[in-house]
């Protein structure tokens, strides 16, 4: 189905976003992406590849309206994008209402999900259909499990589950992406990152284990999906999107690291980040620059791992136009920088080597 634009520009704006939000949207079987036989790549549901080009939009459905969003995904559809991510419930806030006025949760309760909310989110995931795109969704920001301090918040033991069936019975065969930009082993990044900044021996920190609350959510979405495409042997393409903050004796930021041994987990990821670390940091804290280096680390694990090949991206690499460690002092990313960095990002995996064969 293809939204009319005479009607929305016919109409009052927010008659048209009510008119759209208020269709029901099946989410159709051929969205669905699995692995491919060999398990490293992404398949289509008629077998046929898939290339995973991503644009991160995090905001999409809590910043912009209808026709916002329209012009925003023609244009990505017209440059070859064929994924958007984007937050259900956003880092903007639980209590800060999107642009037609809705909030996520009726009393910012997660088990409570709030129907308009929800269904402006359908119509622009089935609007990104219709242009060729699919939507990676990030049912929750990773403070919504809990803040860089450590603290815990609303996604937590008692509604983690429930949320996650609400995700997957609403959104079946949209790809899932957990954890956002956090990692599920934190104490506290801020005194990771000032330690890395003065140099010297990184010492070992605390640290809390919130994978049981991520295992809660990634099971309830799976079985929301199960149970709303009535396929037992379902498995969602999910991830956990760690940021590449690492702590001293803990795993390094890959998802196969931190939490590779749950099967719920088809799908492998990383983030080479946005930052040129001078000097070039261990591969702990790859170089934004040296993007191969953790693909490269997410392939070998597939070809060690019994049972463990998984397809794998550079789920947020550097951002045209944005500042080396979003300080404006610094340089910024350009168009060549971000074209290079993805095909170092994916060489390694269709090339079928690992880092070390590369840098042979």
């Amino acid at each position: 189905m293809r939204f009319s634009r005479v009607t929305c520009s016919v109409l009052p704006l927010l008659s048209c976003l009510y008119s759209v939000a208020s269709a029901a949207w099946t989410v159709p079987k051929e969205y669905a992406l699995t692995a491919s036989p060999d398990g490293h790549f992404f398949q289509k549901s008629d077998r046929s590849p898939f290339f995973w080009q991503g644009d991160t939009a995090w905001l999409l459905f809590h910043r912009l309206n209808f026709t916002e969003a329209e012009m925003y995904l023609s244009d990505r559809a017209s440059k070859g994008f064929t994924i958007v991510l984007a937050v259900g419930l956003t880092q903007i806030g639980i209590a800060s209402p999107n642009r037609a006025g809705d909030l996520p949760f009726v009393n910012q309760d997660p088990t409570k999900p709030n129907e308009a909310y929800w269904a402006y989110i359908d119509s622009i995931a089935e609007l990104a259909w219709s242009y060729g795109i699919r939507i990676a969704l990030v049912p929750c920001w990773g403070q919504y499990i809990h803040d860089s301090a450590g603290n815990p918040s609303v996604i937590n033991g008692t509604t983690a589950y429930t949320f996650g069936k609400f995700i997957g019975d609403r959104y079946p065969y949209l790809p899932k992406i957990l954890v956002a930009d956090t990692n599920p082993l934190w104490e506290n990044k801020t005194a990771v990152i000032d330690d890395f900044a003065a140099g010297g021996v990184i010492p070992q920190y605390k640290h809390q284990d919130w994978r049981p609350i991520y295992d809660d959510l990634a099971n309830g979405i799976v079985a929301g999906e199960r149970q709303v495409t009535s396929n037992r042997a379902w498995n969602p393409l999910m991830t956990i999107h760690p940021t590449n903050l690492w702590f001293n004796g803990l795993p390094i930021a890959l998802a196969s690291a931190q939490i590779g041994d749950r099967d719920w987990l088809t799908m492998d990821a990383c983030q080479s980040g946005h930052t040129d670390f001078p000097p070039d940091g261990p591969i702990p804290w790859w170089n934004a620059r040296r993007p191969w280096e953790p693909v490269g680390l997410m392939y070998a694990t597939g070809q060690t791992t019994s049972g463990k090949k998984r397809p794998a991206v550079d789920n947020e690499a550097h951002y045209e136009n944005r500042y080396d460690d979003g300080k404006s002092a610094y340089f910024y990313w350009n168009a060549s920088d971000v074209r290079t960095g993805t095909w170092q990002s994916v060489s390694p995996v269709f090339l079928g080597r690992s880092m070390d064969l590369i840098e042979a």
